[in-house]
């Protein structure tokens, strides 16, 4: 399991190291960990590099936004402090300069707070501890979908009525205003538009935007779609069909076109 206590003492297990790390030996993914208990960092860290990331650490919010610029990190853990709205403030922060994939890591079971910290712009949530499998699938899971959404279907845009997604660029504009999402927005979003004018499932959109594994989190989708609304300025372009799902109204169809 992860510790988060001070009697964390690291275990050797080659087990550990799946066969992932050996696809990432030539470009390791790098992961950036702010945390300001030792005890909760050091594990992470030493879990994360066993698993065949690069890592990097800040403080707290001591240094962070500075460290992302030159880390670069593909993921961004955030360790939930004891002052709540510290943490909530910084994932804004970050969330607002890059759309790295942050995930939050607390001990709490609360539902409020995993409102909270997808409220704010996070990605996912992690109650620790975990098992160290679980731990590392679950990272990966979330680069994986940042980098999906990156790579994009063959269209090089797609368009209902004045929202355009470019998923080659990972960039999306409405009347030609760029939109500041986070991955997963982006992924939302990039669903309403292939399917413009159909009614989507709340399973379909989770599926899309999050992964299969969380197509039963009717919560985390409501969140989401809140979100979604507040960047597309229109909170009735995304209207909720009772018992259906979701879906995106539009002035014409879908088109994808090659640019």
């Amino acid at each position: 399991m992860i510790e988060t206590q001070s009697a964390y003492r690291p275990r050797h297990d080659r087990s550990l190291v799946s066969k992932d790390a050996a696809v990432h030996s030539r470009a390791r993914p790098r992961a950036l960990v702010v945390a300001d208990d030792p005890f909760v960092s050091r594990p992470l860290t030493s879990y994360l590099e066993r698993g065949g990331f690069e890592t990097a650490g800040a403080i707290a919010a001591e240094g962070a936004l500075s460290e992302i610029g030159r880390v670069r990190p593909h993921v961004v853990l955030l360790h939930m402090a004891e002052r709540e709205s510290e943490t909530l403030a910084l994932c804004r922060e970050v969330r607002a300069a890059v759309s790295t994939p942050i995930i939050v890591c607390s001990t709490s079971h609360d539902i409020a707070q995993l409102v909270d910290a997808l409220g704010a712009g996070a990605d996912d949530h992690f109650v620790l501890p975990l098992s160290t499998p679980e731990f590392l699938a679950r990272v990966r899971a979330v680069i994986r979908r940042a980098r999906r959404a990156v790579a994009g279907p063959p269209a090089d845009r797609l368009v209902a009525g004045d929202i355009e997604v470019r998923p080659y660029e990972y960039r999306a504009y409405r009347g030609g205003r760029l939109l500041n999402l986070s991955p997963t927005e982006f992924r939302l979003l990039t669903a309403f538009v292939r399917d413009s004018g159909r009614t989507l499932s709340h399973g379909k959109l989770l599926a899309r935007a999050c992964g299969a594994e969380y197509a039963d989190s009717g919560a985390m989708l409501r969140i989401y779609v809140r979100r979604l609304r507040t960047r597309l300025g229109d909170a009735a372009l995304i209207t909720s069909v009772r018992g259906e799902g979701y879906r995106l109204l539009s002035t014409g169809p879908a088109v994808a076109s090659a640019a």
